[in-house]
């Protein structure tokens, strides 16, 4: 164990979230294991957007449809209704029931394109899925996220883990918040995935207003919830940058 494990553990609860790479805190092991995680290839599983918008009504259900047979050789439901009103929760069930058998990230792309093009403030979107324990890259992502949860909560892993791979591109952020008050998580942990970030292209997490985490590969950001509830933002994503993390509420 990292003999400066009980200084991090200290730091957390005293502030609320730490800031530590993966390779600083434990054996290369986990470090280059986190590496066999093919970024790209979890990027092509994407089935879900989110966002928190207005959806305006020009937005149709038959401009879906139409964008949907471009890129399917399967049916569209007609039995699929948009729902009044226009809600994003109505929007996104709608959009679920199209990917969700068959997961479509340039599909799912192009919808948040064109909602950025159409609504005129910023407001949260990025993509992501869910790592089952089907995937390939499951053990190792369940292997790196029991440890630290065992090191730095002393409790092991809910028996059903599945962590979720996030995308943010161009244009997506996250807007300043807390998160819920939700008492069954003690945390939320995220892990970084990029090895080709640089200055300027943005998703960094801003904690409290002036912490500053980058999205570096292996940058692990822990946010407590058993003492604390700290406000964070991502900003912007500027350009062709893809940021991918890992992140889960346990």
């Amino acid at each position: 164990m990292n003999p400066h494990l009980e200084h991090y553990k200290n730091k957390l609860f005293d502030n609320g979230f730490i800031n530590v790479n993966l390779k600083d805190l434990y054996s290369t092991y986990y470090y280059d294991s986190l590496k066999s995680i093919n970024k790209f290839s979890k990027i092509n599983n994407i089935n879900m957007l989110q966002l928190d918008a207005n959806i305006p009504n020009q937005y149709s259900l038959d401009y879906l449809k139409g964008l949907y047979k471009e890129h399917n050789d399967i049916k569209f439901d007609d039995s699929i209704e948009l729902g009044e009103p226009h809600t994003t929760q109505n929007y996104l069930k709608l959009v679920y029931k199209l990917v969700s058998e068959n997961p479509q990230y340039e599909f799912l792309k192009q919808i948040k394109i064109k909602l950025h093009e159409i609504i005129n403030y910023n407001f949260q979107s990025w993509m992501e899925y869910t790592i089952h324990p089907a995937d390939e890259s499951h053990d190792i992502v369940h292997q790196i996220y029991s440890r630290l949860y065992l090191d730095f909560y002393n409790t092991k892993l809910p028996e059903h883990f599945g962590c979720r791979f996030t995308c943010f591109e161009k244009d997506d952020l996250i807007i300043s918040h807390k998160d819920s008050d939700d008492t069954s998580n003690k945390c939320v942990i995220l892990i970084y995935l990029n090895d080709d970030y640089e200055e300027g292209c943005g998703g960094e997490l801003i904690i409290e207003k002036k912490e500053i985490v980058k999205p570096i590969f292996g940058q692990i950001s822990i946010l407590d919830f058993t003492k604390h509830n700290v406000i964070h933002e991502v900003t912007k994503i500027n350009g062709d940058f893809k940021r991918c993390a890992l992140i889960q509420f346990i």
